[in-house]
């Protein structure tokens, strides 16, 4: 872990940081300062990979509704101009 993380958290008590350790590798810690007999740090943390997949997976969804809209609102406007042509005046 960083130093300073360990150097921050100190400080102020508690730090929230991503950290990445090697490349495709990337947490979410939250880091506390324990006081008392055995001070120290306590970090817990989890993997940001099932994060990434679910933002990936959310901008494809968007993306696949704004395009399915688009071709909704062509076809509306090509069977309406076949319904009702428009008149040049």
């Amino acid at each position: 872990m960083p130093t300073g993380v360990l150097a921050y958290t100190k400080i102020h008590g508690e730090d929230r940081v991503t950290w990445q350790p090697k490349k495709d590798l990337r947490f979410a810690l939250t880091v506390k300062k324990i006081e008392g007999t055995n001070p120290g740090f306590v970090a817990a943390g989890r993997s940001l990979r099932e994060v990434e997949k679910r933002e990936t997976q959310l901008l494809e969804n968007v993306a696949l509704g704004w395009i399915a809209t688009l071709i909704a609102v062509f076809a509306s406007l090509v069977i309406l101009k076949k319904k009702f042509p428009f008149t040049e005046i």
